[in-house]
Order: C-alpha cells, then sequence, then structure tokens
C-alpha cells in the first residue's frame, strides 16, 4: 500500500516490509514462469498517495510487468475498523471516516465516489503505459481503463474467467 517502511509496519501488521516484497516480484519476475504484478491494494489516500507513483516504478525495476489496484473501502459498522481508525486517520493526516462519509453515495459499506477516485487512476494508468507496465482496476470505479477483462493483473493470453461484464469492456474499446 506504501513505500513507506513505517506506514505499512502499523497498517499491515505481521507482514513482510515494503523491501521484501519487492524482493519477492523480482524472484517471482526473475523464475519467468508468467510475469509478476504489484498488487497496490487497498490504495488509501493519505497513506498510499506519498509514494504511489515511485511504488510503481520500483515494481517494474524489478520485473513487474502488471499492476492491478483498488481502493480502500469503509465499513463504518465494523469494530475491527473502529478500533484502527485513529492509526489510519493519524498515518493519513485527516479524519478519513469523515471523508469517505463526504465523498461516497452509500451508507454502512463506504466507496469513495468516481470524481475523487480519477486523478489516481489517471495517473496510474498514465506511469504504466509510460514504463510499460500492464494496468488493471479491481476497483468497482474505472475497470473501463483495464488492459484486458481480467481485474487481477493477468495477461489476456491466461485461462481466466471471460463471462464477465468487465470482458466486454476490452470488446467494446476494440
Amino acid at each position: 500500500i506504501t513505500l513507506e517502511e513505517e506506514k505499512a509496519r502499523r497498517i499491515e501488521r505481521g507482514v513482510p516490509t515494503p523491501e521484501q516484497r519487492l524482493e519477492a516480484i523480482r524472484r517471482i519476475a526473475a523464475a519467468n514462469a508468467g510475469g509478476a504484478t504489484l498488487r497496490l491494494r487497498p490504495f488509501i489516500i493519505g497513506i498510499s498517495t506519498p509514494s504511489y507513483l515511485d511504488l510503481i516504478r520500483e515494481a517494474k525495476n524489478r520485473g513487474a510487468d502488471a499492476m492491478s489496484t483498488e481502493f480502500f473501502c469503509v465499513e463504518q459498522r465494523s469494530p475491527t475498523l473502529k478500533e484502527y481508525m485513529p492509526t489510519i486517520n493519524e498515518l493519513a493526516g485527516f479524519d478519513v471516516m469523515e471523508f469517505y462519509k463526504k465523498f461516497s453515495i452509500s451508507t454502512g459499506y463506504l466507496r469513495l465516489n468516481r470524481k475523487v477516485k480519477e486523478p489516481f487512476f489517471r495517473k496510474m494508468k498514465e506511469l504504466c503505459e509510460e514504463i510499460g507496465m500492464r494496468f488493471y482496476v479491481s476497483d468497482a470505479h474505472f475497470k473501463e481503463l483495464c488492459c484486458n477483462g481480467s481485474c487481477c493483473g493477468l495477461p489476456e493470453t491466461w485461462n481466466y474467467s471471460r463471462g464477465e461484464w468487465c470482458e466486454a469492456l476490452p470488446l467494446v474499446k476494440k
């Protein structure tokens, strides 16, 4: 979710550091068994934003040939999330729950609206095109930016389900 080790350590407790994950991308890519994908999930404004473009570049430098992303969603009724929100707010630099309430259409399960997410997705796609990475969106919005019908970063040549509406988007683009 970030290149910033302290932020990653505090949010993603008990998992490898960003550097260790990038090293795993390098090892996977070097195995030449089908590619490596950076999964920039969940993308959290204020936590991911300071370093997300550098993270994408570094993943490419380590051999990633694709990236997949999805914005953080908030289940405001979750006791676990309520416990973590002070840490998330501190690291983001603002009240994340209030931001989601303001810029989400629904209640309960909060998903940021398209206008908030658009500039981030567009910058990611632009950078991926510039450096030669395939770009994918697992988020409910902007699947039309995906390189093919997969949301996970799988190449078009792989055997994945073609029975989803996401598969229609590349056909329409063609």
